[in-house]
C-alpha cells in the first residue's frame, strides 16, 4: 500500500468518526444531512452514501460536503475537515503511529527517525506523550498546509495534501 492510500485510509476513518460524534451530539441522523442549492432547493444527500461517509469508505465530495457543513452548523470548509485541536493531534498520532506499523514505510528514513525520537519505546501512550509535548509546532504547521481558506474541496484532497505535508512531518520530528 502506498503512503497515500493509507493516510487516505486513517484520515477518511477519523473524519468520520468525528462527523458521526457531531451528529450524534446534534441529534441528527443519516437521513437528515442536506444543504440548499443555488435555486434555494433542500438537496439531500443519500442515507447510504452519509452511511458510507462516516463509515470512512467513501469520499467526502463537493456536494456531500456541503451539506454536512451546513446540517452540522461548520462556519468553514476548514472547520469541516478539521474540527478541532483535539481531532488535529489525534491525526498526527494516528499518522505517527501508522508510519511506525505499515509495511510501506518499512525501511523508510522516517520511520527510524520517529523510533529514535520515541527512543525505541513504541506505544501509544509514548506517542501521545510525544504529540503533546510538540502539539504547537504540529498544528500550526498544519494550519500552514491547511489555512482558513482551503483550496481542497473533498476529503480525499486532503489526504493528498496531507501526504505531501509528511514531508513537513518528518523535519519537525527530526529537529
Amino acid at each position: 500500500m502506498t503512503y497515500s492510500k493509507e493516510i487516505k485510509k486513517l484520515y477518511s476513518q477519523l473524519l468520520g468518526k468525528s462527523l458521526k460524534t457531531k451528529m450524534n451530539e446534534l441529534g441528527i441522523y443519516n437521513n437528515q444531512i442536506a444543504y440548499y442549492n443555488s435555486d434555494n432547493k433542500l438537496v439531500f444527500i443519500a442515507e447510504s452514501s452519509v452511511g458510507q461517509i462516516i463509515k470512512g469508505r467513501r469520499n467526502l465530495t463537493f456536494e456531500s460536503s456541503l451539506a454536512f457543513q451546513s446540517t452540522l452548523n461548520y462556519k468553514t470548509p476548514r472547520e469541516l475537515f478539521f474540527p478541532s485541536s483535539e481531532f488535529e493531534l489525534q491525526l498526527i498520532e494516528t499518522i505517527i503511529s501508522t508510519i511506525l506499523t505499515a509495511s510501506c514505510f518499512k525501511q523508510t528514513f522516517f520511520r527510524e527517525a520517529i523510533y529514535k525520537k520515541l527512543d525505541e519505546k513504541i506505544n501509544q501512550q509514548n506517542i501521545s506523550d510525544f504529540v503533546n509535548a510538540h502539539q504547537e509546532i504540529f498544528l500550526n504547521s498544519l494550519a500552514q498546509f491547511f489555512p482558513a481558506f482551503l483550496t481542497e474541496e473533498t476529503s480525499f484532497q486532503i489526504t493528498e495534501r496531507l501526504t505531501e505535508w509528511l514531508t513537513e512531518l518528518v523535519c519537525i520530528v527530526t529537529q
